[in-house]
């Protein structure tokens, strides 16, 4: 395959994913990062929803996994880890939407770093 693009690629698409995608857990992981401890638990409830308490969820775990942030959809997020969190924490209630505001993302991130 030809590389077009004119910048210097350093990592296959496959280390790219490895060191910036979203952790790829296997159920012993989920039990490890999405296990919270009562300072974690407490910034997950005062979410003020249940979209935003799972998205709050998430992060914490990535960010225990990896030390990053992303950016968290239904679409792009890995879909077991979204099950699990439900099941778990929340009674598998099903999710209407799954978005969050910016103003919220950032205040996630600092609360969460």
């Amino acid at each position: 395959m030809v590389n077009t693009n004119k910048r210097l690629s350093i990592l296959s698409d496959i280390e790219e994913f490895a060191f910036y995608g979203f952790p790829d857990f296997v159920h012993e992981q989920r039990l490890t990062y999405f296990h919270f401890n009562d300072q974690e638990w407490e910034l997950i409830s005062k979410c003020p929803s249940l979209h935003t308490q799972v998205h709050c969820a998430l992060q914490i775990g990535y960010f225990k996994a990896k030390h990053m942030f992303f950016r968290v959809s239904l679409k792009n997020s890995p879909q077991a880890d979204i099950h699990y969190i439900l099941e778990e924490y929340f009674q598998s209630r099903a999710l209407d939407v799954f978005t969050i505001t910016k103003h919220e993302y950032y205040l996630q991130r600092q609360e969460i770093s």
